[in-house]
């Protein structure tokens, strides 16, 4: 049992001469500060990255009869979002849009298919979804003569060339 003792002993003797080099003792200190003040940067940036990301969209209601827009801070995009606002039955757009009154705006427009897009790219993304007259809508005409799969489809985001039975129009306009 003495020898045992001796071991832990020796263990103990070669510890207090390690912590008592201090040369050793604050190279230890400092890759643990940096260390810490690394992960900590890193927390901190990581959640500047989602708070921006949270704050893409910001809903509105405006007017008497509280229409929903949906702008878009990235783009500068300014969505109707409001069953108000949304054309159904458009599978060819024909001025539909430019003809909107909504929400105490006129200069809305067919959107294009890179801008529908991108929009339904971040709505998915962020688990969003985006109010229609038909509920279950699941493509949207562009101006640019593509279709665009909205998030209640199999592949939202994703386009098509092929003329579709039945889409709609939803309307957008520069942000202000």
């Amino acid at each position: 049992m003495s020898h045992h003792f001796n071991t832990k002993n020796t263990f103990f003797v070669a510890l207090y001469k390690t912590i008592k080099n201090t040369k050793i003792m604050k190279k230890i200190v400092s890759l643990l500060t940096l260390s810490i003040i690394l992960s900590l940067t890193a927390c901190s940036s990581d959640d500047e990255a989602t708070k921006t990301e949270d704050t893409r969209f910001k809903s509105e209601l405006v007017g008497d009869d509280k229409m929903e827009i949906l702008i878009d801070t990235k783009t500068g995009l300014t969505w109707v979002n409001d069953i108000k606002g949304c054309i159904p039955g458009v599978v060819i757009p024909d001025g539909q849009s430019e003809a909107l009154e909504f929400a105490g705006k006129d200069d809305w427009r067919t959107p294009t298919s890179a801008e529908q897009v991108e929009l339904m790219k971040a709505i998915v993304e962020r688990k969003m979804k985006l109010k229609y007259i038909n509920a279950n809508c699941a493509i949207m005409s562009s101006s640019d003569g593509v279709w665009v799969f909205t998030e209640n489809s199999n592949s939202p985001g994703e386009t098509t060339t092929t003329e579709p039975g039945n889409a709609g129009i939803r309307s957008v306009r520069k942000t202000n």
